[in-house]
């Protein structure tokens, strides 16, 4: 492919295009946020200016899962109208590969933070024409901050995965014995499916944990609270970890604090599990209290290190 017609001709067609993007994204976790417009067919913004931009990453990120291959969100510069092979191409990829709305009814929807009003009607209209069915819509001229999304705090985001392949992602439990407890063995999805050569199954991952706190200050009766670890103050340091004496290396030997506070400790396939021990809180605070250094920052050239508690 040496132009960008060729490689839209290619997109356009009725068979399918599996690229190594598209098989990462089938694989990744999508951050579920409250639905709305951005979430509803096609956007196509218009423009070349950074807020122009900006405004299509943040709305090719915030939508609802849809179909692999699926076009749902397009920046298109403003000459590219003026090119008749260019236009021709869009109006069949549209046609075979936009992302449909809940009626099953493409929706092409105009927006721009450069473009003005009425002009950005006038390119509507040219993207009209025999054979092109998809209803077309354009909005009025947008700020910068038009697609950043509201926090719901009675609906808070969360990850999840791909309901076609929802069997990415997996759990276990284990039981506490007094404060002890092995970390119950979760495998990757590779792993668990069908079990790779012997080069593909060396190496570690992460497995993050969801420890519930012997404490329980949670006001809700059926749900108990879990430890959250700040990511500044090493207060995980307080937990007493036993390594399996197999499990060489230093590299072996890391913990992390997870997003929202969890603990995240190494696994590797074949290894004995690790055991943990918690501390009372008491315990816990003298701990992260008495280390010689915290966390290192990314950047020591600051003079003021960012907040990451």
């Amino acid at each position: 492919m040496t132009t960008e017609v060729a490689l839209l001709e290619e997109f356009a067609k009725d068979r399918p295009v599996w690229t190594l993007s598209l098989a990462s994204d089938f694989m990744a976790p999508y951050l579920a946020l409250s639905h709305g417009e951005w979430s509803d067919g096609v956007t196509l913004v218009v423009g070349d200016s950074v807020d122009d931009r900006l405004l299509f990453w943040n709305q090719h990120h915030w939508r609802d899962e849809d179909w692999q291959g699926a076009i749902s969100s397009l920046r298109i510069s403003p000459a590219k109208f003026d090119d008749p092979a260019f236009m021709t191409v869009l109006q069949r990829l549209l046609v075979r590969k936009a992302l449909r709305t809940s009626s099953g009814h493409p929706i092409i929807t105009f927006k721009s933070c450069s473009v003005p009003t009425d002009e950005l009607s006038q390119l509507s209209e040219r993207l009209k024409g025999p054979g092109f069915w998809p209803t077309i819509l354009a909005k009025p001229q947008l700020p910068l901050n038009a697609c950043i999304p509201q926090f719901d705090p009675r609906h808070p985001p969360y990850y999840r995965y791909s309901t076609i392949h929802s069997g990415l992602r997996n759990s276990e439990t284990a039981e506490f014995s007094g404060d002890r407890v092995h970390v119950p063995r979760s495998l990757p999805w590779h792993l668990r499916e069908t079990l790779p050569p012997q080069q593909l199954r060396q190496g570690c991952w992460m497995t993050t944990l969801d420890i519930s706190r012997t404490n329980d200050n949670n006001r809700a009766a059926n749900v108990r609270e879990s430890w959250a670890f700040p990511r500044r103050l090493r207060l995980e340091k307080a937990i007493t970890i036993g390594w399996p004496e197999d499990i060489q290396g230093h590299f072996k030997h890391v913990t992390r604090v997870a997003r929202y506070g969890l603990l995240a400790v190494p696994a590797e396939y074949g290894a004995p599990s690790i055991s943990l021990e918690l501390p009372d809180d008491v315990s816990a605070f003298r701990r992260a209290l008495c280390l010689d250094r915290e966390r290192n920052v990314a950047d020591h050239s600051r003079i003021v290190s960012p907040c990451m508690v």
